[in-house]
């Protein structure tokens, strides 16, 4: 009896854990048709489609949504049936238990105690109780009516201890025994949830009866059924981690299935990994490790997920070519391919090729064309020196009378001297880039570093760069930032050529001459840009993004702050990135309750709120310039 009460109460209080996260904000009952909300929040679908004053928002993020933005939670239906069942199941238990707790007290009370006096065991048992909450009671189930106590005569047979400690145990709190004649529930606070299972236990060990020291002494037949109990318990976890491991899907190819084709399942919250026992959580992403590689705008940084959420609400909207079924961010690197696949489909598609090193791949359609990867790369000096024509695969464009002639290798000295970086470059620009390396031997590199010496970028027709991290960090370096020109005036002489001609005067957003100011700062060792300037983030940034915007602040010599250290000098920053997926009713909506809250902690502080666009349009015009409204515009 012992033993049965010590392993319904944990499982009790878990049920009622269980039943709140399956309980719907609106109506508060246990989720009908459950459906997921664009903030992740779950509610029943008729609540769902309830409107309030301001149309469709979530009960609890109070975030605005459109009907046709909700997704059916299948899952969460069959878990709400799995505890209904259990409930159910654990009740009849709890009924059973009580009805011979009943009994047995009835009889130790019909004896007395010297203590009792007159009163009866019943009036006993209730005094008692007030002393003890049953955790039990929180579980909702039928009571039965009438008489608290069963048919003494119905009891057939007595165990001395028992008899003896008859006294005692009509005063021992039981855990699932009720107070008074009714069968009326007691309630305990509501902290009572979030007490441990272990130290629950414990707390129930601590007040052992006589009847229950009686119990103790029984023969190992009892000792066998503990131990019976606890095998079933183990058993009966690992089977519902099992289940819960299997009913998590991957959000981009929708499977459970864990192969070397898809990498293990991992969880994130806000693209930071969260562990097993946290994954339960509604606003818990459950992706595939190969799945966000392979996902073009998704990466990673250490173990953070960047650019996870945009890129799954991205192909949220795309059909996978093999099964169907949406999330499919993986396309075909030709552009003008209308293919696109999951991760694990693309797999098991035959003739599909593969670039491990930059993540993209060819369809069957398009396997003829190269790979990244299989660009030529120089190997031997004999090699780069051997005619353009061996060099060239059979789709590039004739040959120029520059590459008929004698290439040109770079000296030892220019080779060690220069490290060039590509910023945004498309396809021909690439094919230029990639020919450069061959034919000159300098260092070519994808990323940035303080060792890069020119930044190649990409230009319109105004000859206007865009603002990449590469670029930025350039000016900041009082690094080259040329057009690809240079590169191919390079290759005609045969020799470096003055770079001052292919410097890139702009770029998209109408900011002048950063590239040339952020040199000749570096010339003359000026403070950073920043230099003495404090910042602070306030509200939400992407976390990549974030991390971004702090290493140029860095690099800029400023420096970044907590709250707690503000001060009147300090800049606060706000985000004016749209959250996807947007509408521009909605993104507004948001940028302003951004510049809200900044603006409200910038006077409270005495300093001054600014966009994150400020500090972008400073390092891209290498000038500071303080005079700046705080808008939406």
């Amino acid at each position: 009896m012992e033993n049965l009460r010590r392993f319904l109460n944990p499982l009790v209080l878990n049920l009622q854990k269980m039943e709140l996260e399956l309980t719907c904000p609106v109506c508060l009952k246990l989720l009908t048709s459950p459906t997921t909300l664009p903030c992740y929040h779950t509610s029943c679908s008729k609540c769902a489609l309830t409107p309030t004053s301001k149309g469709y928002s979530c009960a609890i993020c109070k975030s605005g949504y459109c009907s046709q933005d909700l997704r059916p939670a299948s899952h969460l239906e069959s878990i709400v049936s799995i505890h209904r069942s259990l409930s159910s199941t654990v009740s009849t238990m709890i009924e059973q238990q009580d009805s011979q707790i009943n009994i047995h007290v009835a009889k130790a009370a019909s004896h007395g105690t010297p203590e009792s006096g007159n009163r009866s065991g019943v009036e006993e048992k209730s005094d008692q109780m007030k002393s003890y909450n049953p955790v039990a009671s929180k579980l909702v189930y039928n009571q039965p009516t009438g008489p608290a106590f069963g048919n003494i005569d119905s009891v057939q047979a007595k165990d001395p201890a028992f008899e003896n400690n008859a006294g005692a145990a009509a005063v021992a709190p039981m855990a699932f025994v009720r107070k008074g004649h009714s069968g009326s529930q007691s309630s305990d606070g509501p902290g009572d949830l979030d007490c441990d299972s272990n130290d629950l236990e414990g707390e129930l060990m601590t007040s052992l009866s006589p009847l229950q020291t009686a119990l103790k002494r029984e023969a190992n037949a009892m000792d066998d059924h503990t131990r019976e109990l606890k095998k079933q318990k183990s058993n009966d976890q690992v089977q519902r981690q099992t289940n819960m491991a299997s009913a998590w899907k991957c959000e981009f190819c929708h499977s459970s299935q864990v192969t070397e084709c898809t990498g293990p399942l991992s969880h994130y919250l806000n693209g930071e990994p969260v562990e097993a026992d946290q994954a339960w959580k509604s606003s818990v992403q459950h992706v595939h490790e190969k799945c966000i590689e392979w996902a073009p705008q998704a990466f990673f940084t250490g173990d953070t997920a960047n650019n996870l959420g945009p890129e799954l609400a991205r192909a949220s909207k795309i059909k996978c070519s093999v099964c169907g079924l949406k999330g499919a961010a993986l396309g075909c690197l030709v552009k003008s391919c209308r293919k696109s696949f999951h991760v694990p489909c693309a797999y098991n598609v035959k003739g599909c090729k593969w670039d491990q090193e930059n993540f993209v791949m060819l369809c069957p359609t398009h396997s003829s064309k190269k790979l990244p990867c299989e660009r030529l790369k120089p190997k031997k000096k004999a090699k780069l020196q051997q005619p353009s024509s061996d060099i060239d695969g059979p789709n590039s464009p004739s040959p120029t009378p520059m590459q008929r002639a004698e290439l040109w290798t770079a000296s030892p000295f220019l080779t060690s001297e220069r490290v060039i970086c590509g910023s945004a470059l498309i396809g021909h620009e690439k094919e230029i880039l990639d020919q450069f390396e061959c034919h000159t031997g300098i260092t070519v590199t994808n990323t940035w570093s303080s060792d890069v010496t020119h930044v190649i970028a990409n230009t319109d027709e105004r000859g206007a760069c865009a603002r990449t991290l590469k670029v930025l960090m350039a000016i900041l370096a009082g690094k080259w930032i040329l057009n690809v020109n240079w590169l191919k005036a390079c290759m005609e002489a045969r020799e470096p050529v003055p770079e001052e001609p292919y410097e890139i005067r702009c770029d998209v957003h109408g900011s002048v001459d950063g590239p040339r100011s952020g040199r000749l700062r570096a010339m003359q060792q000026a403070p950073g840009l920043f230099a003495g300037l404090t910042f602070y983030f306030s509200g939400h940034f992407m976390p990549g993004y974030r991390a971004n915007l702090e290493d140029l602040i860095a690099a800029a010599g400023g420096s970044v702050l907590e709250k707690a250290e503000l001060s009147s000098t300090s800049l606060i920053l706000y985000s004016m990135e749209a959250p996807p997926p947007h509408n521009n009713l909605d993104a507004l909506e948001t940028i302003n309750k951004r510049l809200a809250e900044a603006q409200e902690l910038a006077t409270t502080a005495g300093c001054r709120a600014i966009p994150h666009t400020w500090l972008l349009d400073c390092i891209a015009s290498c000038a500071v310039e303080l005079n700046v409204s705080c808008s939406t515009a």
